[in-house]
C-alpha cells in the first residue's frame, strides 16, 4: 500500500517542478478533456477495428497485412489520459507531466477517500475513484510506451482489445464522478 506521505511528497516535487499546480481557469476545460477522451477511445477503436477487416482495408487500398494494434494502445492510453486530466481540471489542477497526472489522481482521488469540502464544492457528487482505475492509468501507459518506442514487440490484438476495454471502463467511470 501507497503511503500518503508519500505520494503527497511526490506531488509537491512535481509542484516544485512546475509540472503540476492549481490552476483556477483549468476548470473550464474539464468537458473538452472527456471530449478528448472519448476522440481517442472511438480512434482507438476503429484502429483496432480496420486491423480486423480486410474488406476496410481493400476499400482504403491498404496492405491486407496491415495491422495497427500498437496505435489501438496508443490510443486506448491517451483515452485514459485524458479523462485524467479532465478528472484533475474539476478540482482546479493542471499537470504538465504524465506521472505527476497519475500522482495527483491518486492522491486526490484514492488516498483523499472523501474530498475536502472545497473539492466538493467544486466537484459536486464527487466519489473516490477506485485504485484500480489509477492503477489501470499506470498500465496503460507503460504499455503504449512500448507499442509506441518499440520496433521489437508485436503486440496482439489481445493486448489491444483489453487495453481498449480497460479505456472505457476507465472514461466511463471518470465521466461518471464529474456527474
Amino acid at each position: 500500500m501507497t503511503s500518503k506521505q508519500m505520494v503527497k511528497d511526490k506531488l509537491e516535487e512535481y509542484e516544485r517542478k512546475s509540472l503540476f499546480g492549481r490552476d483556477g481557469s483549468i476548470k473550464r476545460l474539464t468537458s473538452n478533456f472527456l471530449g478528448k477522451a472519448r476522440h481517442n477511445l472511438e480512434t482507438a477503436r476503429v484502429m483496432f477495428d480496420l486491423s480486423e477487416s480486410g474488406s476496410a482495408k481493400e476499400a482504403l487500398r491498404i496492405s491486407s497485412s496491415y495491422a495497427a494494434y500498437d496505435w489501438a494502445i496508443v490510443s486506448a492510453y491517451y483515452a485514459m489520459y485524458h479523462a485524467a486530466l479532465g478528472a484533475l481540471a474539476a478540482l482546479g489542477f493542471k499537470s504538465e507531466d504524465h506521472e505527476a497526472t497519475r500522482v495527483g489522481l491518486l492522491y486526490y482521488y484514492v488516498l483523499e477517500g472523501s474530498l475536502e469540502s472545497r473539492y466538493v464544492t467544486a466537484l459536486e457528487k464527487a466519489r473516490k475513484l477506485e485504485e484500480e482505475y489509477v492503477q489501470k492509468l499506470h498500465k496503460a501507459k507503460r504499455t503504449r510506451q512500448i507499442a509506441q518506442y518499440s520496433v521489437e514487440e508485436e503486440f496482439s490484438k489481445v493486448e489491444a482489445k483489453s487495453l481498449i476495454e480497460d479505456a472505457l471502463r476507465f472514461v466511463n467511470r471518470i465521466s461518471e464522478l464529474l456527474k
